[in-house]
Formats: C-alpha cells, structure tokens, sequence
C-alpha cells in the first residue's frame, strides 16, 4: 500500500523507514537523516550547524547530540532550551543558512502560544527551579525501586508467584518515574529503565525525540512501533478486523511489550550494556534460589502489562484528540499542538476544570506519588518535558492564562473513561474533518 502522506501542514515527505517491518529506533533516526537535509550536521530552523567540537562539553550530556547528527532538531532545540544562553551560543557553530524548506508541521514564532507561555514561566520561575530533578522525585522514584528489590527478593527465597507480580507492578511505576529522569540532563536514575528490559538510551529516541516532539503524526514512532497490532491514526482503510481486533490483542501486546522491544533492539543491532542490565534481576534472583528463575517472566510480563495500559491509555488516543489524518489548526504553533494531542487525567493529576475554565489542582502527597506513576500532569509535561514533574503543577495558573488569551480550553477526563476512549480511537477510521478551533467554537 502506498504511503498516505500526512495532514499535518509542514510535513511534506512521508517518512522514509516508518513502514518498514523492522523498525526501531535507529531506523527512525536513519529515516530522519535521509529526510532532514542537514548534510551530516545539525538544523536548527533555517540554519546548519556543526556541533561536533560541543558535543562532549553539552551540558544535557553528549548522547543528545550523538544520537541527533544529521538531522533537523529544531523542536528539540526549542523545547529543551528554557533559557536565551543556548540561542546566544549558536552563531559560533554556524555553519550556512540552507534553502529546502523543513519537514516539521510546526512553528515557533515569538508571539505564539508555546513561546508565551515559555516566556511567562520563565518570568515567574527562576532558572535553578527549572533545571534538575527535585527531591522528592528522587525520594519517591528510589523508594520504589527499593520496594521493588524486596518483593524482587523475597519471591526468590519463597518460591512466590504473588510477590513475583507485585514486584512486577513495583517495576512498572518505577519505570514511569523514571521516566521524568530520562528527559533531563544526564542522571543516573533513568537507568531504572533498564531494569525492565526497555533500554534507557532508546527511551530518549522513540519517547523524548520521537513522540514528545510530533504526538500523533506520523513521525511519532510510539504510533508506528505498535502498528498494525493497534492502530490508532483513522485511515478510511482500516478494515472491521483491523478496528476491532485490536481490543482483543490489547492485553496480549500490553504484556509482550517490554520482550519484544528488547528483541527488537537486540535483533537489529546487536546487544549493549544498556541491554545487558537487564539481565540484573534474574542474576540476583538466581543468586538467592536458582530455582526461582521461572518468576521473572512472571515479573518482566506483569510489569510490561501495567506500565503499558498506563502509558498507553494516557490521554493521547481519544476520539477528540488530533491524530495525523484529522484536520488541523490552521495556527500550527508547537505548543497548540500539544495542547491538541492530549486529555489530561484529571482524577490522578488531582486536577479539575470550572465551566468558566479555571483550573484547580491539588497539593497532596498522594496525588504527587500518582502524577509521577501514571504519566501524570501530561498536557504540561508536554510543553515543559525537561521541568521535573513535582514543579509541574505550580504551572497551572500560568498555562490557565495563556490558554484562555488564545481562547483554548482546557480538557480533562477520568482515567477510566480514557480506556475505554483509547478502544473507541482504535476502531477510529473516519478522520475528523472538523479543525480543533470549530470544535471550540461549538463547545463555547
């Protein structure tokens, strides 16, 4: 079948390798490369630069340039730059201005959603508040990983299929609050990750790059990856086994999800020390009682089956939310489109929205722990992914206001509603040809 293109305005050519049966990753990144134009450097708008003699001196950590040479990382430049001393430093890796327009559907123009609201954080924010993990993050990220080594432990000594699963839910949120450290600079608590079976290093391409960049396009590889098992993008070609299938096979992809992606990786590209970690928990389960062993599949499937029905169902397949195929604003700032691919759970953000749409949130430590185990607080982490998730909700009033100057509302649902959403887009295959804004004219 043909490539159907995009209707995202801005991405002009269909990306090379998104097809492909054995996609990964470093084929996204390949795919990127061949499509970009930057010639083996680094674009940033209209610009190349060489960064090669920055590279090891970056201050977010080397991987990020490493893995990026030779494509176009302007929506990475913008977001994960709160501050103007990046922008500043740019004219001395200049390398030429370059002519072939960019394959991005987005804008980042000063006067736009995204960069008022970046601007108003920042003139409420200092700079140290932005930058880093908090304290409690880490306390509640290390808490769950220690509980998570005990269960490991005792199912081992008792031979326990109970403790086995519960170390294995214990992994799954240990893994999504690991997740905030992945965005940042280089911490050392993003490798939790590979206690999984996922890999750190790979997390950075298909999450932080991939579908935190462009959510719901086809460029978004946590989308691609999953295809044809779920597919979420409304393709009028989507046939009755296609759109209902999938609600069977749910539960079945949810619990191969971390194996298979160690597969994938391994398969295409050989092991790595990222890889090998993961072999760390059976070793010291082995260690206590080699008889044991045959738990942890039953840890590795139970923890890839809660993680993926919570990253899964939060908050970005919903027949409200854009998907490439739907029609799109016209305004086609970054930060709209954020705002476009998400409904937040408000339940376990603790957040609520009035008629008027002013938004409230909650200050509990309850609510923290869920925000940072579920994804939470999403809609922000979006526009803010480098800003630790315990400062997230102080940003409520500043997102209230900017999204009420442009005249945008705010959408919150209940989680479980949101599952029962994430079913209803899979058998989506009518796009939506009505434009975000029209919808909120009608609900206003």
């Amino acid at each position: 079948m043909a490539p159907r293109g995009s209707s995202f305005p801005g991405l002009w050519k269909y990306p090379s390798n998104r097809d492909i049966w054995a996609k990964s990753s470093i084929s996204w990144l390949e795919g990127r490369r061949k499509d970009d134009g930057a010639h083996g450097l680094w674009r940033i708008h209209d610009h190349l630069y060489d960064f090669s003699t920055f590279v090891d001196s970056h201050p977010g950590g080397a991987d990020w340039l490493q893995l990026t040479k030779g494509t176009d990382i302007t929506e990475a430049f913008e977001v994960h730059h709160l501050t103007s001393l990046p922008r500043a430093m740019l004219d001395k890796y200049k390398v030429r201005p370059i002519s072939e327009r960019r394959n991005s559907p987005y804008t980042f123009l000063p006067d736009g959603f995204y960069n008022t609201f970046k601007t108003r954080v920042l003139q409420k924010f200092s700079t140290s508040q932005l930058k880093g993990p908090s304290a409690e993050s880490k306390l509640v990220t290390d808490s769950l990983f220690s509980a998570f080594v005990v269960c490991t432990l005792i199912s081992a000594y008792k031979s326990s299929i109970d403790f086995a699963m519960l170390a294995g839910v214990l992994l799954a949120f240990t893994v999504c609050a690991a997740h905030n450290f992945v965005h940042m600079r280089n911490e050392w608590r993003r490798y939790y990750v590979n206690l999984s079976m996922l890999s750190a290093k790979h997390f950075r391409i298909y999450h932080t790059l991939s579908h935190h960049l462009y959510p719901n396009s086809v460029l978004d590889l946590e989308v691609s990856l999953l295809e044809p098992w779920l597919p979420w993008l409304p393709r009028p070609e989507k046939n009755v086994l296609e759109r209902y299938a999938s609600w069977l096979i749910s539960p079945i992809v949810y619990a191969l999800m971390f194996p298979s992606e160690f597969a994938r990786r391994v398969i295409s590209h050989g092991p790595d020390l990222n890889d090998l970690s993961a072999l760390l928990v059976p070793a010291a389960m082995g260690l206590v009682s080699p008889a044991s062993l045959y738990l942890w599949p039953v840890m590795i499937l139970t923890a890839s089956f809660v993680y993926s029905l919570t990253s899964i169902n939060a908050g970005h397949h919903h027949p409200e939310v854009v998907h490439d195929g739907d029609a799109t604003r016209k305004d086609r700032d970054w930060g709209l489109a954020q705002v476009d691919c998400v409904i937040d759970r408000g339940d376990l953000n603790g957040v609520s929205v009035s008629t008027d749409g002013d938004i409230s949130s909650s200050g509990s430590w309850w609510h923290f722990v869920l925000v940072l185990c579920n994804f939470g607080h999403h809609t922000l982490h979006h526009l803010m992914p480098t800003v630790d998730h315990f400062r997230l909700r102080q940003m409520y009033p500043i997102l209230e206001q900017t999204l009420a100057d442009f005249g945008i509302r705010y959408r919150v649902d209940g989680a479980i509603p949101l599952v029962s959403s994430q079913f209803q887009q899979l058998a989506r295959n009518e796009p939506n040809p009505v434009p975000p804004e029209e919808r909120e004219k009608k609900m206003l």
